[in-house]
């Protein structure tokens, strides 16, 4: 699985449902400079960040993965 893929659906599904960054970070346990890397790309959360960010984005760890669902016919 190729990290890059879900890193931009973060902040999609972040930005989906008007949730600023840094709330996000203050609720897992992160600082907002870490939340802005994952964004980014520049670095990854661990498996229990996925399971933080899953949990307060609502979604399973396998959707944060996922390719959004309009690039495909």
């Amino acid at each position: 699985m190729e990290k890059e893929r879900y890193i931009p659906r973060i902040k999609e599904l972040r930005t989906q449902k008007g949730i600023m960054a840094s709330w996000i970070a203050d609720k897992i346990g992160v600082s907002s400079a870490a939340m802005s890397k994952w964004e980014k790309g520049t670095s990854y959360p661990t498996y229990p960040y996925l399971i933080r960010l899953s949990r307060v984005l609502g979604v399973t760890i396998e959707e944060l993965y996922e390719e959004q669902k309009n690039d495909h016919p």
